[in-house]
């Protein structure tokens, strides 16, 4: 699969799909959510993902797992709009 093409499908998961928490970021992210079920323990909660989504000079990728947490939209995908915050204000990452 080309690079593009699954660059834009995780960018309409934040967009129109699971992601949608961070659909409002400033940072254009892009990303994937799930959910790792264990048997009588509350689910592991992960996103996947890059920031910003287009042109940009500075560029992060990041995976998110949060224990027991629950749905990947619940607790990681939040965390993860955190961290790029964090990396914005640190100078990491940079649109065009």
């Amino acid at each position: 699969m080309p690079p593009r093409l699954l660059a834009g499908y995780m960018r309409d998961v934040v967009l129109s799909g699971t992601g949608r928490t961070l659909r409002g970021n400033a940072w254009h992210i892009a990303g994937k959510t799930g959910t790792a079920e264990l048997s009588g323990k509350p689910s592991h909660s992960w996103f996947v993902g890059f920031a910003p989504f287009g042109p940009a000079t500075r560029r992060i990728a990041f995976a998110v797992v949060v224990e027991n947490a629950g749905y990947g939209a619940g607790s990681a995908a939040p965390a993860a709009g955190e961290i790029v915050a964090a990396a914005a204000l640190a100078g990491l990452v940079k649109m065009n």
